[in-house]
């Protein structure tokens, strides 16, 4: 595990963020039994979110959080086991954007998360208050559905963090170095209720 750090890239600040530069203890995602492809959307033309008839599906999940700074421009279609992680995902993500705001755990994290996060998210909260350091802004972010089985799910995401801004000392200031990262989420699911136990921003564009 990588010690926290300020960083001037996308990607150390989405990691730090999100699980303090490092990955837990699972796994590599390769080794995941998952399945080839997620299952296929009977219509792809359809935006996400939307039924076939370009109708709002019931049960979509919302794609913006303007109150947290985050937005989705992309969310695969999903149905099942598949949508379940999707939502947890989401979840997730969204106690990240509230952590990084305010510099607090939250139920969306502590909810979803495994227990071997609980650390490194507890180090990232105390490296944010003894830094004086929060961010403001907006993200947003593509996600794709690598694959899904009914225990395990990997996502890959396209975090765009170019209206970040970094706050310190409650001064804000830009974001420096990459601002387009690759991510990377592997979740896993017991008795049918998933958690996040994998969450790795690559030092790469998209």
């Amino acid at each position: 595990m990588r010690p926290l750090r300020l960083g001037t890239t996308l990607g150390v600040v989405a990691l730090t963020l999100a699980l303090g530069s490092c990955s837990s203890d699972t796994e590599e995602p390769k080794t995941l039994e998952l399945d080839a492809t997620p299952s296929a959307s009977p219509t792809p033309s359809a935006e996400p979110g939307e039924t076939p008839s370009g109708e709002p599906a019931d049960d979509a999940i919302p794609t913006s959080y303007p109150e947290i700074g985050l937005e989705f421009s992309a969310l695969p279609q999903a149905s099942g086991p598949e949508a379940a992680a999707l939502a947890t995902y989401v979840e997730y993500e969204r106690g990240l954007r509230e952590l990084s705001r305010t510099g607090e755990l939250n139920p969306l994290l502590t909810d979803n998360a495994a227990p071997s996060l609980t650390p490194t998210l507890e180090s990232t909260v105390a490296y944010l208050r003894d830094n004086d350091t929060r961010y403001d802004g907006e993200v947003r972010i593509d996600v794709d559905l690598e694959g899904a089985g009914p225990r395990a799910a990997a996502l890959t995401l396209c975090t765009d963090a170019s209206d970040l801004k970094l706050v310190k000392s409650g001064r804000p200031g830009p974001v420096e170095g990459l601002q387009r990262a690759v991510g990377r989420v592997v979740l896993t699911a017991a008795d049918g209720t998933w958690v996040v136990t994998q969450y790795d921003t690559l030092e790469e564009s998209c």
